[in-house]
């Protein structure tokens, strides 16, 4: 077999795998956690949109460090293009 096939078929696995794990994500969600949140979320953060108090207080380290991450990871690719070329 080709590297080509060998390569397409890994990939289709992980796919397939991949979609069927998320098939059953209802037993990931937790009641209570939801229940907090919408009772002390704005009482919390003063934001009427539910959403963005979850992304920019509860979760702001975390975003953060995310963006942060993918600017090294961005950098750290431009410094090795720009140097084999």
């Amino acid at each position: 077999m080709s590297k080509k096939i060998i390569i397409i078929l890994l990939l289709l696995f992980i796919f397939i795998y991949t979609i069927t794990s998320l098939t059953d994500i209802s037993k990931f969600t937790n009641e209570f956690t939801r229940e907090y949140l919408l009772k002390n979320a704005f009482s919390e953060t003063s934001s009427k949109n539910l959403v963005a108090a979850v992304y920019l207080d509860y979760r702001l380290l975390d975003t953060i460090f995310e963006a942060a991450l993918l600017l090294i990871a961005a950098t750290g690719v431009l410094f090795m293009v720009q140097r084999n070329d």
